[in-house]
């Protein structure tokens, strides 16, 4: 009587199974919580960045750098504790504080000048200029 498994790839329905459950968007919502959240969108002659930053007190505690086509936002939450916070239990504290930082790709070149930027009901929104096109040169070749 030959051996025959009954179900061959079961281990690989496994495998497939758990993978599943791994990259599930469901269970990466802690991580996606701790990342700021950005929309980019350009209009004709804008590149806008909006970025949710809740929780900020004083402007000094946002950073924003430009460099080229890459702009990163740095932010600090600071943790607010009182005396009566010191004497609770949390059973769930899904509120994040501390350093966070975003680079983001730019779709389209813009100028360094000019560039605006605000922060109101824990948006922050970068407004910049897109630069003129640069034209292309053609570059001669010394042949020998």
């Amino acid at each position: 009587m030959p051996l025959i498994p009954q179900e061959p790839t079961r281990p690989f329905d496994t495998i497939r199974r758990e993978m599943e459950r791994f990259f599930d968007p469901a269970n990466w919502s802690f991580f996606q919580s701790q990342v700021l959240q950005t929309d980019v969108y350009e209009t004709d002659t804008e590149v806008v960045v909006e970025c949710a930053i809740p929780g900020v007190k004083k402007k000094e505690d946002i950073r924003i750098h430009l460099d080229g086509q890459q702009l990163t936002i740095q932010a600090v939450i600071q943790r607010h504790h009182t005396v009566e916070h010191e004497n609770r239990r949390f059973h769930r504290e899904e509120r994040y504080y501390g350093q966070f930082q975003r680079t983001i790709t730019l779709p389209h070149p813009v100028e360094e000048e000019g560039i605006k930027a605000s922060y109101r009901n824990g948006i922050l929104e970068v407004r910049m200029k897109k630069s003129a096109p640069v034209a292309k040169n053609r570059i001669d070749i010394d042949f020998h």
